[in-house]
This record gives structure tokens, sequence and C-alpha cells, in this order.
């Protein structure tokens, strides 16, 4: 895929970054890296330890104040998320 730039053309160069991963996971293992135990990440974040838990095992999603609080306190960005698709939400809550 080529994109034209007042008539320079320019080819997108692939990322080096770790593919997206889940944000329970990408959460888990930046607190980690940064060697915080998760009451030290939420007091920091502003955030109970008990849901910051709870955000890193998926069992909660946060809203998007709260979201953005995360990404900054750990120095990511929303690409290196990856989201669930709209598919697999919508074929998990017809499933009996």
């Amino acid at each position: 895929m080529k994109i034209c730039i007042n008539g320079k053309y320019f080819m997108p160069i692939p990322s080096k970054k770790k593919s997206p991963r889940p944000f329970s996971q990408l959460i888990k293992d930046a607190r980690k890296e940064a060697k915080q135990s998760l009451a030290t990440a939420a007091m920091q974040i502003g955030t109970g330890k008990s849901y910051l838990w709870e955000l890193e095992e998926g069992l909660s999603q946060p809203t998007l104040p709260l979201l953005e609080k995360i990404l900054s306190h750990y120095n990511l960005n929303y690409y290196e998320i990856r989201f669930p698709s709209q598919n697999q939400d919508n074929q998990q809550g017809t499933k009996k």
C-alpha cells in the first residue's frame, strides 16, 4: 500500500513493536516489568488494588478515563491493546 502526499509516494514501515496483546495481559506485564506491587500500582494510578487485579485477570473492563490513566502510568498506547472483535462478543452472548 502506497500513500501519496503532495505527489510523493511513501510506503508504511511495519512497526517493530510486539503485536497487540489483550489489555489484561498488557497491563499485568507492564506492572511486572516496572517491578510494582498491585498495591503500589493501584495507588499511583488512582484505583483500588482489587479492581486493578480484576482488570489484570480480564474480569472487568476499565472506564475510558481509567484506561487513559493506566496507559499513561505505564507509558503505553492504544495500539498495543488487542480488543476482542465484535463478532466474538456477539457469538459469546448467543451461546447457551
